[in-house]
């Protein structure tokens, strides 16, 4: 049975219309490409609030929240906020869950605190942070005990042990000094939600270095989430956890720019002038007005499922959510893999998807959307659809531009940056003021996304950009480019004739690629 989330192209497709950067383009893929789409969405709940109240009551271990509090408990909430955008453009389950738990944890006469876990990443805006606790609890945050994470602040860390490697696990002291520990997280991605918000988002620059940094041998995505679990199981092993993990389904866009997430060959006649319309207009726009269109805050993405109790069966019971959404059953590897990148992203709210986001979001986050194998064979080709544009917030991403600009310009070596350079730039006094002040990412952060970056760039043969509007920022990544997609696709087959295997991922779906043996889906 045919899946609608995975289309086949033959002589009556239309063209496909992907995003580059701030615009829409159309492109003519080749007959018997693969197309993903996003799935349509699932059912979500109609009171996020009472959902809460049934997830902790009734827990996935069923052990319910309220027989673990006592009078006199110090609790501390942690609200995970490492992907504040993708929260902010999604549900409102943390200031639920919040509201929720608040008046729980008070009639119980615990002693509760908020901690907002943000790890090395940046401070949230007013709006974000709003959204995230919403509007009672953000104007009552000083009476509620409500605390920012900063890892850099003097005596805000504590070790609490190590793993068994060795590895000195620190986290917040709040945290670590609490009875109990309540995490609130998004599974939005196979590696997120309540394993991170312990190992990362309590944590600070040593927790993300044990996690990711490289070593002298190969490592493989499987390899960074076991040291994400290592770091997980220190904490869990010193404060007791009740995880709270939620799914969102499918929808990226709002409702009038829903067309973009759809399959070409099934938009009406009207829709298509829509489309058109669209694409002319994000050409014609500036820069930020076509940012802007395209990246509408007015969605309210559905939640499709809450969990709570022990993490560990939280989070796989939240994954299985995850994929039950988004899961689409590909067959075999591809020879290539086309995508394009919009403007959005995890790390770039109300700013530019810096050169260094181009490159994480390609080859980790979006290269990473898949169970089991990699959704190209090993050697194979990622055609990457971006303008690769020199442009950096500096608020936001100011350790960034060092990275790109001068580092990257001596080795793109993750391993020689992880052993000459990561230490001077990552512990930079004024870099550090801006994390700690302003709103800028750690100067670690860099290096982190670099080194998520490692699995991809061993397992793909090479990474061709088409839509540059330079050659020397592709170089840097360690990127080729190409004039147009048909000058690509010859260079992916290295000018021989014949057939190759497309694959194209869609405009931004969390669409997660499962690779089988085509002989099991006969």
């Amino acid at each position: 049975m045919s899946d609608p989330a995975l289309v086949i192209l033959d002589d009556t497709s239309v063209p496909r219309v992907l995003m580059s950067g701030n615009e829409l383009l159309e492109f003519k893929l080749p007959l018997g490409s693969r197309v993903l789409y996003p799935r349509q969405p699932l059912k979500p709940e109609a009171n996020v609030v009472d959902a809460v109240r049934r997830a902790i009551d009734n827990p996935v271990d069923g052990v319910p929240l309220r027989a673990l509090i006592r009078a006199g408990m110090r609790v501390t909430i942690a609200v995970d906020a490492q992907l504040a955008p993708c929260l902010q453009a999604g549900s409102d389950v943390s200031a639920a869950a919040l509201e929720v738990l608040l008046p729980l944890l008070q009639g119980a006469g615990a002693e509760a605190r908020i901690l907002v876990a943000t790890g090395i990443h940046r401070r949230l805006q007013a709006n974000e942070l709003r959204h995230l606790l919403g509007d009672r609890i953000y104007r009552n945050r000083d009476q509620l005990n409500v605390e920012l994470h900063d890892p850099e602040a003097s005596g805000s860390m504590v070790e609490l042990g190590r793993t068994r490697d060795g590895v000195s696990v620190t986290i917040n002291r709040s945290a670590a000094e609490s009875d109990l520990l309540i995490t609130v997280a998004l599974a939005g991605h196979p590696q997120s939600g309540g394993y991170t918000t312990c190992a990362l988002g309590l944590g600070g620059y040593a927790n993300a270095r044990a996690a990711y940094a490289p070593r002298d041998v190969e490592d493989t995505g499987s390899e960074h989430a076991a040291r994400l679990a290592a770091l997980h199981h220190v904490v869990a092993d010193a404060i007791p956890i009740f995880a709270i993990e939620f799914t969102l389904d499918s929808r990226h866009f709002a409702h009038r720019l829903d067309i973009v997430r759809r399959n070409e060959d099934d938009l009406t006649t009207n829709e298509r002038l829509r489309l058109r319309t669209l694409q002319a207009a994000t050409r014609r726009l500036p820069t930020t007005a076509a940012t802007a269109l395209l990246c509408r805050t007015d969605l309210r993405t559905g939640v499709t499922g809450i969990y709570a109790g022990h993490l560990e069966r939280v989070h796989e019971r939240a994954l299985a959510r995850y994929c039950e959404q988004h899961e689409v059953v590909l067959g075999a590897q591809a020879d290539v893999l086309v995508m394009g990148l919009g403007p959005h992203g995890p790390f770039n709210a109300s700013a530019p998807l810096n050169p260094l986001l181009v490159a994480h979001m390609a080859q980790a986050w979006r290269f990473a959307q898949c169970r089991s194998e990699p959704l190209v064979k090993a050697g194979g080709t990622l055609i990457l659809l971006h303008p690769c544009t020199d442009r950096f917030d500096h608020e936001q991403h100011t350790p960034h531009i060092p990275f790109v600009r001068q580092l990257l310009a001596e080795t793109s070596n993750s391993y020689a940056l992880h052993t000459q350079y990561e230490a001077k730039l990552a512990r930079d006094p004024a870099l550090l003021e801006m994390f700690r002040t302003g709103r800028a990412f750690h100067p670690a952060h860099a290096f982190m996304l670099w080194y998520q970056c490692e699995p991809a760039r061993r397992h793909l043969g090479r990474v061709i950009v088409v839509g540059a509007d330079n050659e020397y920022i592709p170089e840097r990544l360690g990127f080729e480019t190409a004039p147009n997609l048909d000058e690509a696709l010859y260079r992916a087959r290295n000018g021989c004739p014949g057939t190759q295997s497309v694959l194209c991922l869609h405009n931004f779906p969390t669409a997660v690629g499962r690779v089988v043996d085509p002989r099991s889906l006969s």
